[in-house]
């Protein structure tokens, strides 16, 4: 098989807001198969969160005194697991959260957070939750993008908060025809 094959083409840069596809045979366990998105990038490293590793733990049962919601809950990465982050699309509610794209910012003041939830003000399809963070030194992101391990692409915000646990499949399928076949490339191969 040609070398090029395995070749990552990035025809975009590296950039808050930027979604990172892991390469198809990435076999970590926080970046298998994984969307990334980064919410910082500068000369002293990046921050991202994993888009496609739901948490199957109720929210509840992280953030008791929250009340009921339903919002997205993801293994963010493996940097601080124990603390929880989050994404939202209400700028006007926390006008100190940091924009990472049009229309999706990071972080705020989560006492003001529950006290919308309570009040009906935010809604669980305006916030997705992560439990840790992925996290880069200065250049360890680039070094790995020479390593072809992640090919760069773009979402919407809106289409952030749609991401699903298989979305690195559809996503790759986007890419081209050769990330095509990256796509169905089993999880398991050697169990064919």
């Amino acid at each position: 098989m040609d070398d090029q094959f395995f070749k990552i083409q990035n025809r975009l840069s590296l950039a808050k807001g930027r979604i990172l596809l892991s390469e198809p045979f990435l076999e970590d366990f926080y970046f298998k198969q994984a969307v990334i998105l980064i919410v910082n990038y500068s000369e002293e490293g990046a921050v991202g969160f994993v888009l496609n590793h739901p948490v199957s733990v109720p929210f509840q049962e992280l953030m008791p005194d929250f009340p009921p919601i339903s919002a997205k809950l993801s293994l963010g990465g493996p940097v601080s697991t124990d603390a929880l982050q989050f994404i939202h699309a209400r700028q006007d509610l926390f006008p100190d959260s940091e924009e990472v794209m049009p229309g999706l910012y990071w972080g705020g003041d989560f006492v003001l957070l529950q006290g919308f939830f309570q009040d009906g003000i935010l809604q669980s399809d305006e916030v997705f939750f992560f439990l840790g963070y992925a996290g880069w030194s200065p250049g360890q992101l680039e070094n790995e993008l020479k390593e072809n391990s992640w090919k760069i692409t773009e979402l919407s915000a809106a289409e952030v908060f749609q991401v699903k646990s298989e979305s690195w499949v559809d996503l790759m399928e986007k890419q081209g025809p050769k990330y095509r076949l990256w796509a169905n490339f089993p999880v398991n191969p050697e169990l064919n």
